[in-house]
């Protein structure tokens, strides 16, 4: 009977995000209402003159840190995955059915990456995905959909559901990665996002008050990323990302030096 509570208070959420805002929302050109009072979290573009790339596809891996799946369970806060386009999912007899979250495996859905300050700049929109929170004795619930990063700020972005309505929302913080050799991968052009994201204060309280219960801690631990987000063949990334990839020459140039004075010797080719 819980299980059917719970799947009846995520319909209704789900219902209302879907009506109030298509998953293909992020790529309108034209922003989503925002709420009075409520600041927009639309992708910040790169500096102007920074040339950007498009990404073409990609992965994403979002592993939920372990203490905040302890600190929701302990506050019977469930946490589920709803379908693609925010619907209670059902088993094979039909009956609804809340698949536990742990992380969630996506594709690259659309972006353009750039670089700003010796770091990656930009904006990524994850594929389409629907996650539900319920308080399981209060029957109040949350729905958080049309994931994304925003890699000039580095921020995850999302679309919140609750009894007000939908509003843009930031779930997180995360470190922007560096202008190098590690993050830009110059000979499969395409770039890796590996962060641990911080959960955004503003959220937490934002939804601990449509659960009724306090239980989301606003600078904790909340998601590891790891991706690699695949970009337009026909550019060159180093020209294009201004990649200096002199100072990896150098550096093997050197250790190439170094290897060969040192066999040199124990071989007797330098007497």
């Amino acid at each position: 009977m819980q299980s059917k509570r719970i799947a009846t208070v995520l319909t209704a959420a789900a219902l209302a995000t879907a009506l109030a805002a298509p998953a293909t929302a992020w790529a309108d050109p034209t922003p989503a209402p925002v709420e009075s009072g409520t600041a927009s979290q639309e992708p910040t573009p790169p500096t102007p003159g920074g040339k950007e790339v498009k990404a073409d596809g990609g992965f994403v891996k979002l592993t939920l840190a372990a203490n905040l799946l302890d600190g929701l369970k302990a506050k019977g806060v469930v946490l589920t995955q709803l379908t693609a386009d925010c619907k209670v999912p059902k088993d094979e007899t039909g009956k609804p059915y809340l698949p536990p979250v742990t992380a969630l495996s996506l594709g690259v859905q659309a972006g353009e990456i750039a670089a700003v300050d010796a770091k990656i700049a930009g904006n990524v929109a994850f594929a389409d995905t629907c996650i539900g929170m319920v308080n399981a004795k209060g029957e109040k619930g949350v729905v958080l959909s049309n994931l994304a990063a925003d890699l000039s700020t580095g921020t995850i972005t999302a679309k919140l559901q609750n009894e007000k309505g939908v509003t843009d929302v930031k779930l997180g913080t995360f470190e922007r990665p560096a202008l190098d050799a590690k993050t830009v991968d110059v000979a499969a052009n395409a770039v890796a996002l590996d962060a641990a994201v911080n959960l955004d204060a503003a959220l937490a309280a934002q939804v601990n008050a449509d659960l009724g219960v306090n239980v989301l801690v606003g600078g904790g631990p909340l998601l590891a990323i790891d991706s690699e987000i695949s970009l337009d063949n026909a550019v060159n990334l180093a020209v294009d990302l201004g990649l200096d990839l002199n100072l990896n020459a150098n550096a093997n140039v050197n250790l190439v030096t170094t290897l060969g004075g040192v066999l040199g010797g124990l071989l007797g080719g330098g007497k």
